[in-house]
């Protein structure tokens, strides 16, 4: 591949990189690869082997769109769509909020929640985001598909989770507190909003964000 088209590509994978709060190092690093592998890769090919984009999709971003990273057709991601045969998941009745924290109930019984269907088999239940804190990659409306991790074995820091603090919920990048262990560092993807910290025993559970549906 020409130079102009390796610079593309790496610009690409750049950008689809920072969407995922990580460097191109840091995907390589995930996927057990070295630092020089996409830009070698493609120089000599023109294309990234399958399996790399399989496992860029189970440890990344699911929605990945291999196509728009490579040449540039489409959007960055590909829309899920729901898998009618998919397994029907409930829609908790309360909205995560962007930015502020707010009351919500302790427990929702799941006979009382809508359901719909996951387009992700791992998905355990979802929810209805409010506000744009989290804009543009989770804009207010959207819904997102969480899975309740134990945070005590692992914390994918830097990921998107929505944590049930005993102030509310909330949707956020979470990263650990270097000054102290006790916390964990809120941040928001629109840059008008500030960071915050929430002291990790103030968080009743955690749930990883492993999709989202937005209307256009």
């Amino acid at each position: 591949m020409t130079d102009e088209q390796t610079r593309a590509f790496m610009d690409r994978l750049s950008k689809f990189a920072s969407a995922n709060n990580t460097t191109i190092n840091g995907i390589t690093a995930i996927i057990g690869k070295s630092n020089s592998y996409f830009r070698n890769t493609f120089q000599q090919g023109g294309y990234i082997r399958r399996e790399v984009w399989d496992e860029i999709k189970e440890k990344i971003d699911a929605q990945v769109n291999p196509e728009w990273i490579e040449k540039g057709i489409g959007e960055m991601r590909i829309p899920l769509k729901p898998d009618i045969s998919g397994v029907l998941i409930p829609l908790l009745p309360v909205k995560a909020i962007g930015g502020t924290l707010s009351e919500f109930e302790d427990s929702v019984m799941e006979y009382d929640c809508e359901k719909i269907i996951s387009p992700v088999k791992e998905a355990t239940l979802a929810i209805t985001i409010s506000g744009d804190s989290m804009s543009p990659e989770f804009p207010n409306g959207s819904k997102v598909f969480l899975k309740k991790i134990n945070d005590k074995a692992f914390i994918d820091w830097g990921h998107t989770f929505v944590l049930d603090t005993v102030n509310g919920i909330i949707i956020k990048n979470v990263f650990p507190c270097t000054i102290d262990e006790k916390q964990v560092v809120c941040h928001s993807i629109n840059p008008n909003y500030p960071d915050f910290n929430v002291f990790k025993v103030d968080i009743r559970g955690w749930y990883k964000v492993l999709a989202v549906i937005a209307l256009k």
